[in-house]
């Protein structure tokens, strides 16, 4: 802004008055052109508001011909003077310790950001607000609410975290570099386990089975073609079933006492003994193993399709704007920066609740969701500031450079590596089986109990009728 007097100043009580207003008015960036009474040059005044270790600092200064500049960078050094911050909870972007109702500490994504920030500016940090007194807020029909109210009202200078853009705020504060993107997504209990009960079956679908029945075939067959050779007089059939009992016997771990007038087949029986004792093994590491895979419910792969199998769905307040029309639009339910934390442990816990929320939220807090691969969007941040601040184009240029440097990036990996290590230190947990898991083992008891009982009756009633025939 360049502002000409055109009469001539007497006194320089003047300018002060000028450049004063100009301060009271967040008008940083003023060259004053004016002439001295009595005097034909013309004079360039300016001031500089945090200089000579004061804090508004409006005392009128001289600029010489020589400048190379005029209009000078007045906000790079706050010599100490403080900026009013209002800030929220918001974990992992912003982390902040109280005293006796103090902010003491902040930390966390942005706030590291934020103390990077003020450490460059030279600038104290004065905590305004701290309490969530209505979230983020927003501007509608002429007036702020929550802590973007506190910027609007001219009570604090920077709010954090940095929030999503959105047109209504645009329009009524100022912005600083969009120095990050929400990778919002949502999600939904983890697939639930189908058929638990069909786990001890799982080892039989393997392919040892058919190797197994195809040995004791074989075993058999043998068997028949040894005392076919031996021309044996006994009942072929009855031995034959007798072996067959034995056989089955070994294999299931029983004692069985055999002794056949052939050596040829107690050298099979040993052979089998053996063949035994590495199918068992076999067949245990089969069930361990398939004891530790699971038979999930089909994916979610659509919003529609998750959300006729849910019971509510919901997110941010902000995010709806991104799904105007849609079928999320309806009965959407907002959530606060509160509630966020709460809604993910329930979904991770098998609450079926559709929600949206932002991937890094998930990985901090550690919780095991379905993500639909539907409706994934990015939504750029920002810090905002109090409109007609003059130090917000200074804050915009230092966190391009600081976003442009990386140092986001490195942040972000070192909060990732220690929630990954974090995660790791909690796994390796065993897990007890549930009875959902060995109910197939006493179903399938009674149905062979129930098997066996028609044999015995079927039986029974054949010896009955052979018994009368005679």
């Amino acid at each position: 802004m360049v502002l000409i007097l055109t009469v001539p100043v007497t006194v320089n009580s003047l300018l002060c008055d000028v450049t004063k207003v100009a301060w009271k008015n967040d008008v940083g960036n003023i060259i004053v052109i004016n002439t001295y009474a009595g005097h034909n040059s013309k004079t360039m005044t300016t001031y500089i508001p945090f200089s000579q270790g004061k804090c508004g600092n409006y005392n009128p200064i001289t600029l010489t011909e020589s400048e190379s500049k005029y209009f000078i960078r007045k906000y790079k050094n706050f010599q100490g003077c403080p900026v009013r911050i209002t800030i929220l909870q918001y974990v992992p972007y912003t982390i902040f310790m109280t005293n006796n109702g103090r902010v003491v500490h902040i930390s966390g994504i942005d706030g590291n950001i934020l103390n990077l920030l003020l450490e460059r500016l030279n600038a104290s940090m004065d905590i305004v607000a701290s309490a969530d007194h209505g979230g983020p807020g927003n501007f509608t029909n002429g007036s702020a609410t929550g802590s973007f109210g506190d910027l609007v009202n001219n009570l604090a200078d920077i709010m954090a975290p940095a929030i999503m853009l959105h047109f209504n705020r645009y329009s009524a504060a100022q912005i600083s570099y969009a120095y990050n993107a929400l990778h919002i997504v949502w999600c939904v209990p983890k697939r639930r386990e189908i058929y638990a009960w069909a786990k001890v079956f799982l080892p039989f679908y393997t392919t040892t089975t058919p190797l197994l029945t195809l040995s004791l075939l074989l075993l058999i067959g043998r068997v028949k073609f040894v005392l076919w050779l031996g021309k044996t007089k006994r009942s072929s059939r009855r031995l034959i079933r007798a072996i067959v009992f034995k056989i089955l016997g070994l294999l299931l771990g029983q004692p069985i006492k055999f002794v056949t007038g052939h050596w040829l087949i107690n050298s099979i029986f040993v052979l089998w003994i053996w063949f035994c004792l590495i199918v068992r093994v076999v067949y245990q590491s089969d069930l361990i193993e398939r004891f530790e895979k699971k038979v999930l419910e089909p994916p979610l792969n659509t919003i529609e399709k998750a959300l006729s199998n849910v019971e509510g769905h919901g997110g941010l307040s902000g995010f709806i704007e991104f799904y105007r029309n849609t079928c999320i639009e309806k009965n959407y339910q907002p959530l606060t920066f509160k509630d966020l934390p709460v809604y993910i442990k329930r979904v991770g816990s098998g609450k079926r609740f559709l929600l949206g929320t932002d991937v890094l939220l998930i990985k901090y807090y550690n919780q095991e969701v379905q993500i639909i691969d539907d409706h994934v969007i990015w939504i750029p941040v920002c810090f905002y500031m109090r409109p007609r601040w003059p130090a917000a184009n200074e804050v915009k240029n230092l966190i391009a450079k600081v976003a442009e440097s990386g140092f986001l990036d490195k942040i972000k990996r070192d909060y990732q590596s220690k929630w990954s290590k974090i995660k790791l230190s909690n796994q390796g947990n065993a897990v007890p089986l549930r009875l959902s898991s060995l109910s197939a083992l006493f179903f399938g008891l009674i149905m062979w109990y129930f098997a066996c009982t028609v044999v015995l009756g079927i039986e029974i009633l054949y010896d009955k009728y052979k018994l009368k025939s005679k």
